[in-house]
């Protein structure tokens, strides 16, 4: 239980963190922390050496975010705040799929 916590405290601080500094850092550098801060929690939490293929669905889910955040959003003044939002919003999705794929894998399903 206490891994388990420490480990959405570290979700809501990385959650925090792309929410309140959407000016520091492009979309693409945002994308690629989370994309490795997500493959990271999925390595901790055993998913990956269960099922190898998540890794890639990390990255299809990163894909569609950075593909979707610059097609929808084309106002340049308001681009980063929104972005960085929706790349939360994907950051958030992923560690949620990574925390249920490895609620299957302990109660044995696939």
């Amino acid at each position: 239980m206490a891994r388990r916590s420490s480990v959405l405290v570290f979700l809501v601080s990385a959650l925090l963190v792309l929410a309140l500094f959407p000016f520091m850092l492009s979309l693409g550098l945002l994308t690629g922390i989370g994309f490795a801060v997500s493959v990271a929690i999925a390595l901790w939490r055993g998913v990956l050496w269960r099922d190898k293929t998540a890794v890639v669905w990390i990255a299809i889910g990163y894909a569609l975010v950075t593909f979707s955040a610059r097609l929808l959003l084309p106002i340049a003044w308001v681009r980063w705040q929104q972005q960085s939002f929706i790349v939360a919003l994907g950051l958030l999705a992923t560690f949620l799929l990574i925390f249920w794929r490895a609620q299957r894998f302990k109660r044995g399903r696939r």
